[in-house]
């Protein structure tokens, strides 16, 4: 009769659990995600993805068939990261109208858009630098902006639907732009940037909309 340990000993080893591909390519996009917050876009190639991610080239290949593509995604991973964490911030609340606008301000404007990884911004930045010397990547990122832009305006329209389109778009392209900005001067420091000056000057863009919507008022003379 056999011990418990020799039973053990030849006991058929568990089955290995397999990688999907939605693990792998996910597993690769992080690992580029990490060189790029590291060494910058321009210093992390395929070669650096495989040490990283413990890949042979040949399976980052498979997946992603040159550079570009991998960059593509890198892009898309990028935005699924951020809507992930908008989504997350406007549904812990029930509020509509301007009041879930201004939680919109205080997320962006507060530490809720900024809590973020730094890298996510660092790696942003990378790839927007390399958008002004590729025109695919530049069109890539001229696509995120303008899909914030459409975001931020549909919100307005619902939280200020008798203003005048032209004047709603504008403040939309304002804030986003102040979004943005002003979340890098505060991941760098600008102590302006962590006090209540983006929010005041956010809330007198959108005074601008109060007025225009109240009767008589934001008509052309």
């Amino acid at each position: 009769m056999q011990s418990p340990a020799e039973n053990r000993e030849h006991a058929p080893a568990a089955p290995r659990k397999r990688e999907t591909p939605g693990h792998r390519q996910e597993q690769i996009l992080q690992a580029f995600f990490n060189c790029v917050a590291r060494n910058g876009i321009k210093d992390s190639t395929v070669a650096h993805v495989a040490e990283e991610s413990g890949l042979q080239r040949t399976l980052i290949y498979h997946y992603f068939r040159d550079r570009g593509v991998l960059i593509d995604r890198l892009i898309d991973y990028i935005i699924e990261r951020t809507e992930l964490r908008l989504f997350r911030a406007i549904s812990r609340s029930r509020s509509t109208g301007r009041d879930r606008f201004m939680r919109l301000i205080d997320y962006f404007l507060g530490n809720g858009y900024t809590d973020a990884p730094q890298e996510d911004f660092v790696v942003f930045g990378e790839v927007v630098s390399l958008g002004l010397r590729d025109s695919h990547v530049g069109e890539r990122v001229t696509a995120v902006w303008s899909t914030w832009l459409r975001f931020v305006d549909h919100e307005l329209v619902r939280a200020y639907p008798d203003v005048p389109e032209s004047r709603r778009t504008a403040v939309a392209y304002g804030l986003i732009l102040m979004f943005e900005q002003n979340a890098y001067m505060r991941i760098l420091g600008l102590e302006e940037a962590r006090g209540d000056h983006a929010r005041n000057a956010a809330l007198a863009l959108l005074a601008s909309l109060e007025a225009a919507s109240e009767p008589g008022k934001g008509k052309p003379t």
